[in-house]
């Protein structure tokens, strides 16, 4: 999605004068080579695209991620897409119609690129037995991904507290230093109280679907977690407070000094709550240490970690493509934010890392790349520069008669690939939309109730007036 090929006799015929000012531009009318051309653009109501018949063709993917067979997503193998021919989209202004019309079938989908719409309604019916029912009875598929996005905390490696360390031996107390704090922060709670269980906890710096990732158990992190049954099991507070004592900090104080350890977690506004601070600040309580924040606008936020002034922060990265070489360059040391204005925010710097890095980054997917990935993300795990934090998940929200969908953060031409069982919706949609007539029937009754009392009063009157031509006395 980064660039796109543009015909120069495109971009010269939309350059005369007074093109711009009929809105006549390759944002409103663009030309492309895709499976499908813009024949209706009104602006703020609706987008008509249909199938292009110069399109060159393209034929449905034969692999998939795990699980991708067994779902039927596989089952259109080589057949030339796309296969829907035209497609409307509708601009809903608020989102309360936008899901009444989904729920009642007249979209197919709620959102065309973006996966916080199902995860929204995952959540939504996880917290509402009611709307989860509701779902269900519309036969609305909510299936979710992890997303090629990683959420972390990370240590600045060049502080003296938190950070490598100038000799050896304050590297080593540094590092316990960091492996305590790294076991004291559940993130499994984090995941299920503020992102509702929305997300994957993290072992590595690698997420799930890109090479050189590794399920539990082989890939867990043995730094942070023990495996009991097979399973990945944060290590207890009682080896924290052993680490954080090893580290020079018995029961959160420095042996030398006495004080007690405190630590400064720099945010920019708006990058959490109350709540989640609050939150922080009880992980560490529970070994002794004592956690300061340091709030400031983003500006300020970007001067800290340019210079490396930051002590603790939270990060995240959205792949730009799905490879190794795009998460791990994260902790590349030619990367870092202070030294070299890079994406490295953590300015975290391990020789052998940088030299696996180095081997690993113009290789072609293989078992060669992916045992340097795994070996690098040993490494990162030993050293502990981030606390790996959690990938979140990619929701999506689907008709039953919409085929091959899927979400993801990464394909963007999902469209593409999509199919529609044309005669599931004209079934179940009036099934699902049968008119309640009773309100009606109540309102005629509501209606008919005031005629009725103003007929017997009329009635009554009428009964009791003397007749016509009587004398009064």
């Amino acid at each position: 999605t980064f660039t796109a090929p543009v015909p120069w006799e495109a971009d010269r015929f939309y350059s005369q004068p007074g093109m711009a000012g009929h809105d006549l531009s390759l944002n409103t009318w663009p030309i492309g080579t895709g499976p499908y051309m813009l024949t209706q653009n009104l602006p703020n109501r609706r987008l008509v695209l249909e199938r292009n018949p110069n399109f060159h063709g393209e034929p449905y993917p034969c692999e998939g991620a795990p699980g991708d067979r067994e779902r039927g997503l596989l089952a259109d193998c080589g057949k030339p897409t796309p296969f829907i021919d035209r497609i409307v989209f509708s601009l809903e202004k608020e989102a309360v119609p936008l899901g009444g019309k989904f729920i009642q079938g007249y979209y197919d989908i709620p959102q065309a690129d973006r996966g916080d719409y199902g995860v929204a309604m995952r959540v939504a019916a996880g917290d509402s037995a009611d709307k989860a029912r509701l779902y269900r009875e519309h036969g609305i598929r909510l299936p979710s991904s992890v997303a090629m996005t990683e959420m972390y905390m990370g240590f600045n490696w060049l502080d003296p507290v938190v950070g490598r360390g100038d000799t050896p031996e304050q590297a080593q107390k540094n590092r316990k230093l960091r492996l305590a704090i790294s076991i004291a922060f559940d993130w499994e709670e984090h995941v299920a109280v503020f992102e509702n269980g929305q997300a994957q906890v993290a072992y590595g710096p690698l997420p799930p679907g890109v090479l050189g990732y590794e399920p539990p158990p082989a890939g867990y992190d043995p730094q942070v977690y023990d495996l009991v049954d097979g399973k990945p099991v944060r290590k207890s507070l009682a080896v924290a407070r052993r680490l954080l004592a090893e580290a020079g900090y018995p029961d959160g104080r420095s042996s030398k000094t006495g004080q007690p350890l405190v630590l400064f977690y720099d945010s920019a506004a708006g990058t959490g709550g109350d709540a989640q601070f609050d939150w922080m600040r009880r992980q560490l309580a529970r070994i002794g240490i004592q956690l300061d924040l340091r709030a400031t606008d983003y500006n300020r936020f970007q001067d800290k970690m340019q210079s490396g002034a930051a002590q603790l922060f939270s990060w995240g990265w959205v792949a730009d493509y799905p490879d190794a070489e795009n998460f791990l360059f994260l902790l590349y040391g030619p990367n870092g934010k202070v030294k070299h204005g890079g994406e490295n925010a953590a300015n975290y710097e391990n020789p052998e890392f940088d030299k696996l890095f180095e081997q690993m980054k113009y290789l072609d997917d293989g078992p060669q790349k992916a045992r340097l990935a795994q070996r690098m993300v040993a490494i990162v795990q030993h050293d502990a520069p981030w606390m790996f934090g959690y990938f979140p998940l990619s929701g999506g929200a689907y008709q039953q008669w919409v085929g091959n969908a899927k979400p993801t953060d990464m394909v963007r031409n999902t469209l593409q690939y999509m199919k529609i069982d044309t005669a599931l919706p004209v079934e179940r949609v009036p099934e699902s939309n049968r008119p309640v007539w009773w309100p009606l029937a109540l309102l005629a009754l509501a209606g008919l109730l005031p005629v009725a009392l103003a007929w017997r009063t009329s009635q009554r009157r009428d009964a009791q007036a003397p007749p016509p031509g009587a004398a009064a006395n």
